[in-house]
């Protein structure tokens, strides 16, 4: 009987990577986006190199806590009402050190940042904030 033998490439996609890791796609974009993960964004899709992939599974312990916190995380807060993120918003940004520059955007950039409603004058305040 002959056995088939997968062959993975040396940059994964999404997709692949989630087969690679025998985890959801929804679960790796989470873990990248988090910096939870090695990983690159080019243009709208992410990258992962393999031996980058490799090497941090072997320096994993155990990242299923992790993936069910985030994944409980993130289902709990798309439950909330609209104003209830918000709140939540608010009270994160209260909280926030701001000693350190922790900005993920990059000046010059233009950003679509859409609210509904220009929520409670969000929009404008995160383009004071930006300067």
């Amino acid at each position: 009987m002959h056995q088939q033998t997968l062959i993975f490439p040396q940059v994964f996609t999404l997709e692949e990577v989630a087969n690679y890791l025998k985890l959801s796609q929804e679960i790796v974009e989470q873990l990248a986006q988090n910096g939870k993960i090695p990983s690159r964004k080019i243009e709208s899709s992410w990258r992962f190199l393999r031996t980058a992939i490799d090497d941090w599974l072997i320096g994993q312990d155990d990242i299923s806590d992790t993936i069910l916190l985030d994944s409980k995380l993130i289902n709990t807060v798309r439950q909330l009402s609209a104003p209830d993120k918000i709140r939540l918003l608010q009270v994160l940004a209260e909280n926030l050190d701001t000693t350190k520059d922790i900005s993920p955007f990059e000046k010059g950039k233009t950003y679509q940042i859409p609210t509904p409603y220009n929520s409670f004058g969000a929009g404008q305040a995160l383009m004071d904030t930006m300067g």
